[in-house]
């Protein structure tokens, strides 16, 4: 039987696309333009790593490949968005990272339906990284639509520049977000094992990942320091054991 997953970029798809060059202009959307649209690619733009810690700076959207933008995360825009995005299929790179910052900023779509193209791309194949830019290289066969993946920082350009330049990011990053969705999306739709799995267990784990990075895991600390002990005990007397040599 042979394994579902692929071992290869070289299986991922048998016609790779050709190389996709840089366009020099595309198409502005304003946040209405969600509203007529079926399916929408989110990417949040943010001050750091920690979903749990970061503020959020801009929420950037694509409704198709090339057609695309980005709203500042004011308060009034913040408000508006559950509205605007209720009953769009959310399509999201890191949708675990988007999930638990827009919670956070009080924008709830931990009950929406959420497609992760990350969690796609580890299911299609393990191995490796899984990064937007990796994946783009490996599901499309090009390194992205513009060169936003070297951005200089804001103590470089100043603060208002390095924050236009990331919604920018942004929005390229949502445009393929939807290409690589729609690539990985159609290679799992033709492989039973596979879809069924992203759509079982995969798909409805996202926002349960998010729920638990919102509220963190109960430990009994306590406990878990005994059990420490013990193991440490345990894997003490297993060595003497070893390191005793038996009786002539």
């Amino acid at each position: 039987m042979t394994n579902p997953k692929m071992g290869s970029q070289a299986t991922l798809f048998p016609a790779p696309l050709p190389a996709k060059r840089p366009q020099p202009r595309y198409l502005a959307a304003a946040l209405d333009a969600v509203a007529d649209s079926a399916r929408v690619a989110i990417d949040c733009e943010t001050t750091g790593p920690q979903p749990t810690t970061a503020a959020l700076t801009h929420v950037a959207f694509a409704t198709s490949t090339r057609y695309s933008g980005f709203v500042h995360a004011t308060e009034d825009t913040l408000a508006r968005l559950p509205t605007v995005l209720d009953g769009r299929a959310l399509v999201m790179h890191n949708a675990v990272y988007d999930l638990v910052v827009l919670t956070r900023h009080g924008v709830s779509l931990l009950h929406a339906p959420v497609d992760c193209t990350r969690v796609l791309s580890y299911l299609v194949n393990e191995h490796g990284a899984h990064d937007l830019k990796t994946v783009t290289q490996r599901a499309l066969g090009h390194r992205g639509i513009l060169g936003f993946r070297e951005i200089p920082s804001a103590e470089n350009i100043g603060a208002e520049a390095h924050a236009r330049l990331m919604a920018d990011k942004g929005r390229v990053d949502c445009e393929e977000t939807l290409e690589v969705f729609e690539a990985l999306e159609a290679y799992v739709r033709e492989r039973p094992m596979l879809r069924a799995a992203y759509q079982t267990i995969e798909r409805p784990l996202v926002p349960v990942l998010a729920s638990m990075t919102l509220v963190g895991v109960p430990t009994d600390v306590a406990r878990l320091e005994a059990h420490l002990i013990e193991l440490e005990c345990q894997v003490r007397t297993r060595c003497l054991h070893f390191e005793t040599p038996p009786e002539s």
